[in-house]
Parts: C-alpha cells; sequence; structure tokens
C-alpha cells in the first residue's frame, strides 16, 4: 500500500521539486523494474562476463577511433603452436574492454581453422560505424593473399561483404606471398588497400600493391581494369606500408624501396588505378636520407595537399624519420630546410612507426626506442619541421610497460587531441598487447585505465571452473583450473561488483598458481574474516592426488605465513586425495573435505588445518577423519558449519547398485554425531538410479538443505532433499521431502543451494536445450513448490508457470555456482565454453532493513551509454544527498536507499544536456531502468 504523508511534509516536497524538477506523480511514467531472474544490465554492462587466463603471445598492428570514441585495434594472437590467428580488440574510453564487443571485447580467430599464418595489419572504420580490418591470410600452398574482413559494430562478421565477411584476394600470379598492410575508406565507401606482391622467387622480388574493393567485397574493375594494380620500383624490396587517399580522390601509398639499403617510396595513383605522372612525372618518388637503410611506415596527407610520410633513417643509428613532399612529389624546403627531419630518441636503434596530422598542423610520429630495452616513443613536430618542445619539454616522450619490450607499431586521434599508440609489450613469459593514451601535452592519460597504459592478453586456454564466493565488500572471486598442455594449475579471478576484473588483485584481477608440477586442480574457495582467500583442490604427487590448500593475501599474492610459502599439500592415505569443498570456521581454522582411497573406495574425508596451514590435532588427534559409508564409493562434496560448530558433509554414497544422497554430521572434535539419524548419516535414495548431491545449505531454523541430480531412467533432474535436524526427512517439503524438476530437453543438474532471507529456495544448475547447456537457476517456495514470481524474460515460453530463469553466455554453460550478495542479487559462476563465465540476476526480495536500489543507464540519442555521468539524488525530505558516476557503459547504481520516502535524481556530464535532467519519485521498492537520454551538447 502506497505510504501516506502529511499535508505539511508533501508542501514541503512539491517546494523542492519545484526547485529541483518537475515531480513525476504518476509512478506509471517510469519505466518498469526488471523481473526477478533476468540479467541485471549494470554487469559489466550486458549482464554476464567471461573470464579468461591468457597465455600465448598477442600484438596489435592497426588501430582506429571510432566515432563515439571508442578504439579498435588489430593485430595477430599466437598460442604457442604454428597457428597464428587475426586478433580484434575494442576499447571503452576509459581503457576497459568493451563487452558488446565480441567475447568480452575481443575477436579472434575470423578466419577458417584451416590456415595457419592470419595476420591483421591495418584497420579503418566506415561511416557507417562497420569496421574495415586487413592482412593476409594462407592461400594455396605455403602462400599468402589479401584478406580484407569486415564486421559489424558488434564484432561480427558482416556477411553482405563478401558473403561471409571475408574477401580473400591474390595479387601474384604462382602462389606467392602477397601482405596487405594498410587500409584506407573512400568517400564513396570504396576500401583500398595497399601492401606488397612477391612477383618472383629465388632471390625474392617484393612490388607494391594495390587493390581497391566495392563495398560488397567484391574487386573494383574500375581500378586498372581488375581491381589491383602491381608497381615496380628500382629494386628488389619494394612494399607499401600505408595508404591515404587525398581530397581529389588520387591515392598515395608509402613504403619501402631498395635491393641492400632501401630508401622512402612513394607512389600516387589516380582514381582509375594509373600512375599519376603529375607526381614527380612517372607516380613514383624514392628519397634516400643517408648510406644506410631507410624506409616510411605511415603517411598522411595535409589540407595544403602536401604528404607527410614517416618511418626510420638510418644515420648512426636507426631514428626517427619524416619527410615533407609538395603536391608534385618533390621536396617541401619550408620543412627542415631540405624536407627531411631525422630525430635520435634514445642514444642506439629508434623505429618511427606511424605519423598523425594534428588541427594545427603539428605532426605527431609515434613508434619505439631503445632505452635499455625497448619502449613506447612519441616525437611531436611544428609545422617547419623543428621539434615542439611544448610537448613534454623537449618534443620528445618514452613510455615503459614493464622491464622488458615494448613497441608502438601504430597510433590513432582521438577527436580531442589525444592519442592512442598500440603495440606490444613482453614480459617474462609472453608477449601482449598493448595501449597506452596520451594528452595533447605528451603526458599519460591517468583517465585511460588510471595510468594511461593497459596490456592485454587475447589468447585464452581451457578453464574449468571450481567455485567462488563473495567478498565483504561486494567483489567476486572465482576459481578454478587452467588446462594446457597435460600440466593443470590453480587459477583465481576477482572482479568488481559492476563486473571488471579488479586491476588491485595482482594487477588484472587474475593469479596462476602451479602447487606441483604436474596437475593442480581447484575446486573451492572461501574467504577469512582478514578478507585472505584459501582456495583448495588437490595436487598430483608421484602419480597419486594429494590435498592442496593455497592463501593468498588480499592482493593477490602467495601468504608466506601459510606453510611459509602460502601452500599446503596433505596426503590422508597412500592412494588418490581429492578435495572438492572448504568453510572457514569462526575460530579461522580451515575445514576442507572430498574423498580418499582407504582402502579400495573413497571415503568421506575431512581435515582441519590451524590459521597457519599446521594439521589441527584437536580434530580426530591427527587433523584427519575418514569415515566409510556405504558399500562402495562415497565422497563429500560440500560442507557447511552450523552455529553450534558441528560439520555438515554432504555427498553420494553407493548402495551397491547405485548412489544416493548422502549427509553426515561431525562434532566438532571429529566424532561423528550420533543424535544426527543415531549414527551420524543420512542416506536417502531421490529415484532408483545414481542420485548424487552437489551443495548443502543450512536454513534459520536447522533444517539441512541439499541439492544435486537424481536419475529418472532417461535423463538426469534437479533434485532437492530436505532434512530436519535430526536427520528424518522433512515431510513438509514436497510431501516426503524431496521434490525433482525436469527441465529442458535432457539433462539437467543441480550445483548448488542457496536459502533466501524469506526462506525461499535457490538452486542453480544447468540444463540441456537441443545441441546446447544453459545455466539455469530454480526457486522454490518453503514447501518445496516452484515459485512462479521467478521466472527471466528469456525463459518464459521454455518454462510455461515460471520458477525458473535460464542464462544463454555460450554453447556450453555449465554447473554455476550461486552466491548472493548483500542485497541478494543472485550471481552465477562457472564454465562457460572454456572460459570461467558470470551472470547477475535481478531478484525480488524486498529490503529487510526498510531500504532499496535505484539503478538506471545514461545514454545519447542513438542508445549509446555515456561513462563518466554525474548522478545526484536528493532525498527531498532530510534534504540529504549522495553521489554517483557511471561506469563506461552508461549504467548507474544507489544502493541502500531509505525506502518510503521522496527522491530528486538529478543527472550532470561535462558534454551533454539533458531533457528533463531531473526524476523525481517516491522509492517504495527497488527501481530499476531509470533512464535519462542526452538532447545535445552544452554550449
Amino acid at each position: 500500500m502506497k505510504k501516506s504523508i502529511s499535508m505539511s511534509v508533501l508542501l514541503g516536497v512539491l517546494a523542492i521539486s519545484f526547485m529541483y524538477g518537475q515531480l513525476a506523480d504518476d509512478l506509471s511514467l517510469m519505466p518498469s523494474p526488471q523481473a526477478a531472474g533476468d540479467l541485471d544490465p549494470t554487469f559489466n554492462g550486458t549482464g554476464t562476463v567471461r573470464v579468461g587466463f591468457g597465455i600465448g603471445n598477442d600484438q596489435l598492428n592497426g588501430v582506429a577511433i571510432q566515432p563515439d570514441g571508442k578504439s579498435v585495434s588489430v593485430g595477430v594472437h599466437a598460442d604457442g603452436s604454428a597457428m597464428l590467428e587475426t586478433l580484434i580488440t575494442r576499447h571503452n574510453e576509459d581503457g576497459s574492454l568493451d563487452a558488446t564487443f565480441g567475447n568480452s571485447g575481443i575477436v579472434r580467430p575470423v578466419f577458417p581453422s584451416s590456415t595457419s599464418n592470419n595476420i591483421f595489419h591495418g584497420v579503418a572504420i566506415q561511416a557507417d560505424g562497420r569496421i574495415v580490418a586487413v592482412g593476409q591470410t594462407v592461400g594455396v600452398g605455403t602462400s599468402s593473399d589479401f584478406a580484407v574482413a569486415r564486421y559489424n559494430s558488434d564484432g561480427t562478421p558482416d556477411t553482405t561483404f563478401d558473403g561471409d565477411g571475408l574477401a580473400v584476394t591474390p595479387i601474384s600470379s604462382g602462389n606467392l606471398i602477397d601482405i596487405a598492410r594498410s587500409v584506407a575508406i573512400q568517400p564513396d565507401g570504396k576500401i583500398v588497400v595497399a601492401g606488397r606482391a612477391r612477383i618472383s622467387e629465388g632471390p625474392s622480388n617484393d612490388d607494391f600493391a594495390v587493390a581497391r574493393y566495392n563495398t560488397d567485397g567484391s574487386l573494383d574493375t574500375e581500378f586498372d581494369g581488375d581491381g589491383k594494380v602491381i608497381v615496380a620500383f628500382a629494386g628488389r624490396f619494394d612494399e607499401a606500408f600505408s595508404v591515404a587517399i587525398q581530397d581529389d580522390e588520387k591515392i598515395v601509398a608509402a613504403g619501402f624501396s631498395g635491393s641492400t639499403a632501401e630508401d622512402f617510396a612513394l607512389a600516387r595513383f589516380n582514381p582509375n588505378g594509373s600512375l599519376d605522372s603529375t607526381f614527380d612525372l612517372d607516380g613514383r618518388v624514392t628519397t634516400s636520407f643517408g648510406a644506410g637503410r631507410d624506409g616510411a611506415y605511415s603517411v598522411v596527407i595535409q589540407p595544403d595537399d602536401k604528404i607527410v610520410a614517416a618511418g626510420i633513417a638510418t644515420m648512426t643509428n636507426l631514428d626517427f624519420a619524416i619527410a615533407r613532399y609538395n603536391p608534385d612529389g618533390s621536396l617541401d624546403a619550408s620543412f627542415d630546410v631540405d624536407g627531411l627531419a631525422t630525430t635520435p630518441i634514445s642514444a642506439s636503434s629508434d623505429e618511427g612507426r606511424s605519423v598523425l596530422l594534428q588541427a594545427d598542423g603539428k605532426l605527431v610520429v609515434t613508434g619505439f626506442a631503445l632505452v635499455g630495452n625497448n619502449d613506447f616513443a612519441m616525437a611531436r613536430y611544428n609545422a617547419d619541421g623543428s621539434l615542439d618542445t611544448s610537448f613534454d619539454g623537449d618534443g620528445k616522450v618514452t613510455t615503459t610497460f614493464g622491464t622488458s619490450r615494448d613497441e608502438a607499431l601504430a597510433s590513432a586521434m582521438q577527436p580531442d587531441g589525444k592519442i592512442i599508440a598500440v603495440g606490444l609489450t613482453s614480459t617474462s613469459t609472453d608477449i601482449d598487447s598493448a595501449l597506452a593514451r596520451y594528452n595533447t601535452n605528451g603526458t599519460l592519460d591517468t583517465a585511460f585505465d588510471t595510468d594511461g597504459r593497459v596490456s592485454v592478453q587475447a589468447g585464452n586456454f581451457e578453464v574449468a571452473h571450481g567455485d567462488s564466493t563473495i567478498q565483504s565488500d561486494g567483489k567476486i572471486i572465482s576459481v578454478g583450473t587452467l588446462l594446457f598442455s597435460g600440466n593443470f594449475d590453480f587459477v583465481v579471478a576477482r572482479l568488481n561488483p559492476n563486473g571488471m576484473l579488479d586491476n588491485t588483485f595482482d594487477g588484472d584481477g587474475r593469479v596462476r598458481t602451479a602447487v606441483g608440477t604436474g596437475i593442480d586442480e581447484a575446486r573451492s574457495v572461501s574467504v577469512q574474516p582478514d578478507g585472505k582467500i584459501v582456495v583448495s583442490g588437490s595436487t598430483r604427487v608421484s602419480s597419486q592426488d594429494n590435498f592442496a590448500v593455497v592463501r593468498y593475501n588480499i592482493d593477490g599474492t602467495l601468504d608466506t605465513s601459510f606453510d611459509t610459502d602460502g601452500k599446503v599439500t596433505t596426503s590422508v592415505v597412500i592412494g588418490n586425495d581429492q578435495a572438492f569443498t572448504s568453510e572457514i570456521q569462526s575460530d579461522e581454522k580451515i575445514v576442507v573435505a572430498g574423498r580418499a582411497a582407504n582402502p579400495g573406495f573413497f571415503h568421506f574425508t575431512v581435515v582441519r588445518y590451524n590459521p597457519n596451514g599446521t594439521l589441527d590435532t584437536t580434530f580426530d588427534a591427527d587433523g584427519i577423519v575418514t569415515t566409510s559409508v556405504g558399500s562402495g564409493h562415497s565422497n563429500i562434496v560440500d560442507i557447511a558449519i552450523q552455529k553450534d560448530g558441528k560439520i555438515i558433509a554432504a555427498g553420494s554414497s553407493s548402495n551397491g547398485s547405485n548412489d544416493d544422497f548422502t549427509v553426515v554430521r561431525y562434532n566438532a572434535n571429529g566424532s561423528l554425531d550420533t543424535t544426527f539419524d543415531l549414527d551420524g548419516i543420512a542416506t536417502t535414495p531421490v529415484f532408483s538410479g545414481s542420485d548424487l548431491a552437489a551443495s548443502v545449505a543450512l536454513q534459520s531454523d536447522g533444517k539441512i538443505v541439499l541439492a544435486g541430480q537424481a536419475n529418472n531412467g532417461t535423463f538426469t533432474e534437479i533434485a532437492v532433499v530436505r532434512f530436519e535436524n535430526d536427520g528424518s526427512l522433512d515431510t513438509s517439503f514436497g510431501g516426503d521431502g524431496i521434490v525433482t524438476t525436469a527441465i529442458g530437453t535432457g539433462h539437467s543438474q543441480a550445483r548448488s543451494v542457496v536459502i533466501q532471507s524469506d526462506d525461499k529456495i535457490l538452486v542453480s544448475g544447468w540444463g540441456t536445450f537441443g545441441s546446447n547447456s544453459n545455466y539455469i537457476v530454480v526457486r522454490y517456495n518453503p514447501d518445496g513448490t516452484l515459485d512462479s514470481s521467478f521466472r527471466s524474460a528469456s525463459s518464459a515460453e521454455i518454462f510455461g508457470n515460471g520458477g525458473i530463469a535460464s542464462v544463454d553466455l555460450r554453447n556450453s554453460d555449465l554447473n554455476p555456482v550461486m552466491n548472493l550478495q548483500s542485497d541478494e542479487q543472485i550471481v552465477l559462476s562457472g564454465t562457460s565454453s572454456g572460459l570461467i563465465g558470470l551472470a547477475r540476476l535481478e531478484n525480488d526480495i524486498a529490503p529487510t532493513s526498510g531500504n532499496a536500489s535505484i539503478s538506471g543507464r545514461i545514454v545519447d540519442v542513438n542508445g549509446n551509454g555515456l561513462g563518466r555521468a554525474r548522478l545526484t539524488l536528493l532525498n527531498a525530505l532530510r534534504g540529504t544527498t549522495v553521489e554517483a558516476a557511471t561506469n563506461p557503459f552508461g549504467y548507474f547504481r544507489f544502493d541502500e536507499m531509505q525506502a518510503g520516502e521522496f527522491y530528486v535524481l538529478t543527472a550532470g556530464h561535462k558534454r551533454y544536456v539533458f531533457e528533463p535532467e531531473q526524476r523525481s519519485f517516491e522509492l517504495l521498492g527497488d527501481l530499476h531502468e531509470l533512464d535519462f537520454t542526452a538532447h545535445g551538447t552544452k554550449k
């Protein structure tokens, strides 16, 4: 019922509303809240995120800026095999990967898997937002061909381009090596690509090559008759590295030419593909800076039609080199007297790789310099060719990412004049993609990933998810096993509450730990009250598995106060011992449980450690308890600790032919609790087949809830069993203490169970839908019936009357562990097609503290989210305000707001204005989709 207020209070609210904006007295005008079970779009912008652990080498070769400020980079990924894969990444303005693009900001591979050498070298953005990337792909035999690919703005291949989004063009005859290096888009949308064609082998002979494509991906036969032009200079090694289009639609290609010591080489083509004879008489120009190797990697056209090329020149060492030409191809003597300028950045070798033209006519060359190891390097020149000393004091800047090799290979300029440089950075184990953003004065832009620098590992080995939990500050921890080359390691990822990786955790939000030298598998995670993270599982020692426990500090480093190196291994018996679950007691002792083979069969096994990692000898004298249950194998998969310190161990045990749900309760000293089903052990068959428990939860009244799977003879179903505190089945739940739910078109299984504050039961797992498997969440009322108020929009038709929500991240989404946030939003973390996949779902629990949340999004007129917008929330009754800012996708959220009171929410942005800029409302419960749209820029 709507809360009533006095007339005097209402008049006060109206007065405040008059000051701050029109009061929305009809709340039906507000967007309706999302339903319980729907994805929460404030989580990573989409409600889902997938996390990988990269191994391999990445390199970015080209970059372009979208009109919305996002940067698109292209390059190559190598996973350690002979395979080279093309790579595209898109970053938001703040440096984070754009989750709306491809797989969380990354697209790879994009060519058929049968090819082995695919590389992107250049990229351009069409006026309609589609992305054109060019490079090389394997042709016949060992040859390579021009590769031109076009993508929609979401990273999917544009099938209107040559049928599948990829055009492959052999330029030379004889199945030789052709490489596309650069791309430019004409005003009519035609695509111009420049690179090299290998004319012959033995000795090799390369020439400039230019191809032009129609907007549908076909070769443009108006360009030299067949869409392709090959141009030879005097030398054997002629290669175009960059292409630009003049206002008159003439095409300029720049690169290298020579046989032993190359020179700058430029060619200009008429729009029909013929060489332009007004450019140095034959359409070709070569320029030598000295007797050594010179070459142009980049070219740009000034508004006065002068041509600027930049690259390298051999002086004492390799230096940055820049040349400016008049429109007729002659060197421009107004530029550093002779049209040529060289700049040593370091005392050793320096390479300029990209040139940009500022609006004020200044020129910026980006590349790398050998300063100890290679570093990103940049130089800015005045229009006359002199170094611009307003740029970092001397016109030159170097940037290091680490202690090893950092190289900028391409750059692009934002509309505000900031510069994005991309390339690579190397570590002790691999090479990563690298991006840096600079302010107009040459300093690093700290609004770009806090320090102006971003590195990305694009390649991921398969990860098997183990467990997840939520810290008291809302950060999410997921653990699993990295599977590579037969040698498995523990991996831990920590995400901020908004779904972004937490860079305060080991630098990038991810940690990989080898416990031993062989197979290590992480299956459980718990967080201590002091914030330290305990991960348990197993490690293989001499072909036998042992319990393994690793403890991390809050920052992701190993905690050396835990058994001196942060790692403990325990051999329970002479055989395989595997830990599946763990919990932290109130006294900070660590309880780890699983199974141990002793003798012949696996048995329930519980091990308790002191906080320093030693075995707790107050627990069954040696810290270890094994319990034989049933007539065959038995194992623990989950544990819970009662308030009185008793330990509930849940799992399955064999009855001789099949497995049954099993619960064992131990006293705090490790002995069996005989008040629980007389002997401390309760077993329950669900169906006549194998029934396997996966998770346990304790209700506030002491009842014990198990969830898992039961085989109905055809498929497995979700199975939930509830026990009384004494171990007997609770007949108020489903009539006999057992509830099963068949979901989808095949097998379905539960992975975890959680009790809401209103005593409803949430079960997470997965279900089969045709050839795919999806995460599922089932909500039961306390009596075991399905809760029809819980259903996501995506699953409404599949599941009919509700009670079930589904999440589809990829084709294979399995075994999601579920946790509830402090506001009881649902967080899932499981295995999604080889990566850790997380999702956050809305929930509809009424705030028990009288508080509620407010969330929404700020977008521009095209529906794109606006990051860093300011939100001010005024409590109209109390006169207090709180502030928030939008994340990179435009989402905002206020939590723990007092329900039943009136608020005024004001939106602001440094560039945009909003109509209206304020919303007024009474907060009766969680209020979502409170959106604002920008309707113009500030004057």
